[in-house]
């Protein structure tokens, strides 16, 4: 990753599909990067920097200059692929802007809904910018693979890392994590059984200590 971008990915995206990009964004800001892997690349951070989302109210007209500026320190760009989108001139607006900065290859489409290359226009989920792209745009499909490889591949992308190698840290730690917290949930389980069973007073046998005793006397009542 290169430093002098103050983002490490632009997220562009129609509002129908806000809860898909706030989902990317956090768990992007969130990964904390295998440590094994970054002793063996040193190059990499612990964890990747902030990933820009773009708010800007749906509306009319050209790209404000700050918006431009935001795409300009922008790393990657992230497109949040679905029919909404494909409509949508904003997006059409960002990724033109990007691809104009020369940075067609560091644009990665995540399709959230839809069909791409579709011969239906309203099943569609690639924008009509993509078609000028000097190669065909390859989608990360949530669908077909589920959210955590989408994440992961996501990843491996902006850190240019091969997927496997991250998805292989990714579920051994995943792993780790199942293991320890089933131990917790079985360590926590015992004590609270040991400790119902001992603070629970036990009085059959009480009773009949007592009677043995004769320190209570039996008597049927007339």
């Amino acid at each position: 990753m290169q430093e002098n971008f103050e983002y490490s990915a632009f997220i562009s995206y129609k509002r129908e599909d806000e809860k898909w990009a706030i989902w990317l964004q956090n768990n992007l800001e969130r990964y904390s990067i295998p440590s094994a892997i970054r002793k063996e690349i040193p190059r990499l951070p612990k964890r990747i920097k902030p990933i820009f989302r773009d708010k800007t109210d749906l509306s009319a007209g050209g790209l404000s200059s700050s918006l431009r500026k935001e795409l300009e320190r922008s790393h990657f760009l992230i497109v949040i692929c679905s029919p909404n989108s494909a409509s949508s001139d904003w997006v059409g607006l960002e990724i033109e802007h990007f691809r104009e900065l020369g940075r067609e290859d560091k644009i990665i489409p995540v399709i959230v809904d839809g069909i791409p290359h579709s011969e239906n226009s309203e099943s569609e989920c690639f924008h009509p910018v993509f078609n000028k792209f000097s190669d065909e745009p390859l989608g990360i499909n949530v669908n077909e693979i589920g959210k955590q490889q989408t994440l992961i591949k996501v990843l491996a992308k902006i850190l240019d890392l091969r997927f496997y190698v991250l998805w292989d840290r990714h579920t051994r730690y995943l792993r780790k994590k199942r293991i320890i917290i089933t131990s917790i949930i079985f360590i926590l389980g015992c004590i609270g059984l040991s400790y119902w069973y001992y603070t629970q007073p036990i009085y059959k046998y009480f009773i009949y200590y007592m009677l043995d005793e004769g320190w209570i006397i039996y008597s049927n009542p007339l």
